[in-house]
């Protein structure tokens, strides 16, 4: 099963304040940390940034292995950046990642890479009936054609798009639980006191990988 990744890296960042993409987390920029995951569990990656955004400012950051494109409508949309992707990979399914994931769990990708096989999405649910559809996986020719109906329609929601594809599976966050215990794969930045949780998570991780390390 050929598997993509397209990572959205087009929004405008208003809640933060800053560009989210080059946002320096202990050192690191935010997309450069999702793409490095994204590597582990990807044949191809994609990222879609705004229609007026350098190219070129994202090639000096990325692997040469990430193909960057620029969004194919000028509305402000997760869902304009999911078509976008969704027209360029070539893979048979995708999953969608916005570009401020710092702790994307590899093998909860994987299981929803697993469970969106032969269906046209698999959507991680919270108990309250909440989903989440920018960490979801998708069959890329029928998602591809639920996103141009949606827009079409003049709606601009992910769920929208969901609301159209005919098998969707939705997984419970607690399964996910034996991947990740603490569900992080879900955190995202959106303020400044979520970057420094996101610092406090990381510095406990790099302690507890340092005390597995033999000596």
């Amino acid at each position: 099963m050929s598997k993509a990744t397209i990572i959205l890296a087009g929004g405008m960042s208003t809640r933060f304040g800053r560009s989210k993409p080059f946002l320096s987390l202990l050192g690191k920029p935010l997309l450069l940390r999702t793409t490095t995951q994204a590597l582990k569990f990807s044949d191809e990656i994609v990222v879609t940034i705004r229609k007026t955004d350098s190219i070129q400012k994202y090639e000096q950051l990325l692997s040469n292995r990430v193909r960057i494109t620029r969004d194919v409508l000028p509305q402000q949309s997760p869902l304009v950046g999911i078509l976008t992707g969704l027209r360029s990979v070539k893979s048979t399914y995708a999953v969608i990642l916005p570009c401020d994931l710092p702790f994307v769990n590899e093998s909860v990708v994987s299981l929803l890479f697993e469970k969106v096989f032969e269906h046209d999405a698999a959507v991680p649910i919270w108990s309250n009936g909440n989903i989440e559809p920018l960490h979801s996986t998708y069959n890329v020719a029928e998602a591809r054609l639920a996103a141009e109906k949606t827009l079409l329609m003049g709606q601009l929601k992910v769920s929208n798009m969901i609301d159209r594809l005919r098998t969707v599976i939705y997984v419970d966050v607690e399964e996910l639980r034996r991947m990740d215990k603490d569900l992080v794969t879900f955190f995202n930045i959106n303020t400044k006191e979520d970057l420094k949780r996101a610092e406090q998570i990381l510095k406990l991780q790099s302690g507890i990988r340092s005390t597995q390390e033999p000596y």
